[in-house]
């Protein structure tokens, strides 16, 4: 349910064109009536100048909200019949160029709602004109026309041009109201399905946090420390990543990245994350795992534009060894605790997840020793670019890691995210960023 603080928004922005036109037309009206030399009947018009600046205001500051005054609407709606009555008696004509364009851009301007008072100012404007031409008929003001010659109208001239003024009216109002309504059902429609689809994606984001845990969702161990951050580029993203405990020793951790951005790519991550957490287990390699999931993907999407890069490596804790796989993702990089160097884990043979029925992955080991560090991360964090046409690179995301090598790898991704988004400063981010972070810690170092 709206508040009265957005009703009154609302209506503040729904009536600002129809007061703009009251006061533009009134401006110009005197402005031609001072012009034309009928400078008291200009005086008389800048009554409803200074009507439609209050008004105006009042609407503006949220004094007075139309939709919780159900008479509020006709007070402007007679200010105009009478203004439209000043026009009809200083052209002598109630189908004149001004009378008839203030009608119809009031009348335009003025149906922003199911409310219309179009009949009211119809009727209003026939009584308001009557009156004028029966004053003018009696010899009680007398006749103007600054458009022709001046004369007194007579009595049948009177009743017919009434009843042609409200039959006008009506007319116009009939049309331009339909037209107007059926606009702005339109709009309603279209805001309603904006609405939906703002409530179906912050489900989808939600389902997708838990599809990518955060660090302190991660499976617990005494030998392995996780950190984990994700940003996505729109509501939802295509980045993925999780752990997985394979057995009490071996724990597979991988991350992946699905072509394109937004609720596609974020249906493809959703598949993707079913698909790996059944070819991630049992005993085999890290290849064999990317291998599967391979074939599984394509037969999800191989006749489709979407494609996943990946990086999946195994943790043996009785071994002291990793092994992984990489997919066309961007390398991961291994940091030594010895002194703190970086290598690349980069294999001979790699290619996309889902392009190609199958493909002979391969699996590559290297020894872990205590306090190694395995940082994984998405093209989001390399490729980001800052205003000038650069790109963050490996090389300084290699030396950030290098001098914050002391960080707690929750902190340290942490850290990197805000980094990134540091360098990029006010450019517009083009794609995801996910970093997850392994901190390996023997049993010896575990115990101490």
């Amino acid at each position: 349910m709206s508040s009265p603080e957005a009703r009154a928004i609302t209506d503040a922005q729904k009536l600002r064109p129809i007061n703009i036109t009251r006061i533009g037309y009134s401006v110009g009206f005197i402005l031609f009536l001072y012009i034309s030399g009928l400078h008291s009947v200009a005086l008389v018009a800048g009554g409803h100048l200074l009507f439609s600046l209050v008004w105006l205001a009042l609407i503006e500051t949220r004094l007075l909200v139309e939709e919780k005054l159900w008479w509020s609407g006709y007070v402007p709606a007679a200010a105009d019949s009478c203004f439209l009555s000043m026009l009809v008696y200083v052209t002598g004509n109630v189908s004149s160029f001004l009378v008839m364009g203030y009608v119809i851009l009031v009348t335009l301007s003025s149906m922003t709602d199911e409310r219309n008072y179009g009949f009211f100012t119809a009727i209003f404007c026939t009584i308001a004109y009557a009156s004028v031409a029966l004053l003018v008929y009696f010899g009680i003001v007398e006749p103007v026309n600054v458009l022709g010659a001046a004369r007194v109208p007579e009595a049948w001239a009177i009743f017919f041009a009434s009843g042609t003024s409200l039959i006008s009216f009506l007319l116009v109002n009939r049309i331009t109201s339909n037209l107007f309504f059926q606009l702005n059902q339109e709009i309603r429609d279209r805001k309603a399905a904006e609405a939906r689809l703002v409530r179906d994606l912050d489900m989808a984001r939600i389902i997708q946090e838990r599809l990518l845990p955060e660090a302190d969702r991660l499976p617990s161990s005494t030998q392995l420390r996780f950190g984990s951050r994700y940003l996505a580029l729109e509501s939802v993203g295509g980045d993925l990543y999780d752990v997985i405990r394979l057995s009490p020793d071996r724990t597979a951790i991988f991350i992946a990245d699905v072509s394109g951005h937004g609720v596609p790519a974020a249906l493809v991550t959703a598949m993707a994350k079913a698909v790996f957490t059944s070819a991630v287990s049992g005993e085999a390699a890290a290849g064999e795992m990317i291998r599967e999931a391979n074939r599984s993907m394509f037969n999800f999407i191989g006749d489709l534009t979407h494609y996943l890069t990946a990086f999946l490596c195994i943790v043996d804790l009785k071994n002291e060894e990793l092994s992984y796989c990489v997919a066309g993702h961007p390398l991961a990089l291994l940091q030594r605790a010895r002194d703190g160097s970086l290598e690349e884990l980069g294999t001979e043979d790699t290619f996309l997840l889902g392009v190609m029925p199958d493909f002979g992955f391969r699996t590559e080991t290297r020894p872990l020793e205590k306090g190694d560090r395995i940082l994984m991360f998405t093209d989001g964090v390399v490729e980001a670019m800052n205003k000038e046409g650069e790109q963050f690179g490996n090389e300084r995301l290699g030396r950030y890691i290098f001098e914050n090598r002391s960080k707690s790898p929750a902190d340290l991704v942490r850290a990197i995210v805000s980094h990134v988004e540091e360098f990029r400063g006010e450019q517009a981010r083009e794609d995801d960023v996910a970093v997850v972070c392994i901190d390996y810690r023997s049993a010896a170092q575990s115990m101490g």
